[in-house]
């Protein structure tokens, strides 16, 4: 018999109910469309609010057979195609006639909801990891989001700079929201150009050669 641990997993596949709807959505139009939109906003927001959290953490033992349990990984890879399979279909259903300017706007969002889940945050723990493979499919998630840099910030950036005012990525205390949004999407651009542009340099070869 499976240990229990084993089965951790399946509580992941409900990442998948995002990007299976938006295809869904899509192609049958109607009300399925709002649906990613409202799980994401309300749904699960009152999920978290109401049931109770567990803050329970796995023991050695338990935490090795998670290592080795494929099933996550498995997930993981199977992002990628799901977003460029709902990216093939945005594409291609957003500029049908029959389509209202409000089924637009919530075609748009749930794209853009899919680009941040699956392409920045999936990409995130992809691009952590260190077998080849696994960094291409990382770049690939980021490059359907328009946010390749994130890459190079990440990762010779943000974790050498954390917490510090050199870092973009770290919000600075009593700082808004939405200042902290401008200035760090705006920073991070350039101090992914200036980490790649040392990097060149350093190898003796000139940027944008």
């Amino acid at each position: 018999m499976m240990k229990k641990s084993n089965w951790r997993w399946l509580k992941y596949v409900v990442a998948l109910f995002i990007p299976i709807l938006t295809i869904l959505g899509y192609v049958g139009g109607g009300w399925i469309l709002i649906l990613p939109l409202v799980i994401a906003f309300l749904l699960i927001p009152l999920f978290e609010l109401f049931l109770p959290s567990d803050n329970s953490n796995l023991d050695e033992v338990q935490s090795e057979l998670e290592g080795r349990n494929l099933m996550y990984d498995g997930l993981l890879y199977l992002m990628v195609p799901l977003q460029y399979f709902t990216l093939y279909l945005f594409l291609k259903k957003i500029g049908e006639p029959n389509h209202s300017n409000f089924e637009r706007i919530i075609m748009i969002s749930a794209m853009g909801l899919n680009c941040g889940i699956i392409g920045i945050n999936v990409a995130h723990e992809l691009g952590h990891r260190t077998k080849k493979f696994e960094i291409i499919l990382a770049k690939l998630l980021l490059l359907s989001s328009l946010y390749l840099h994130f890459y190079i910030e990440h990762n010779r950036g943000h974790h050498k700079r954390v917490g510090t005012h050199h870092d973009p990525a770290s919000a600075r205390y009593g700082e808004s929201l939405y200042s902290f949004l401008v200035r760090s999407i705006i920073r991070s651009y350039f101090s992914a150009l200036n980490l790649e542009a040392n990097r060149l340099k350093n190898k003796i070869k000139i940027p944008f050669q």
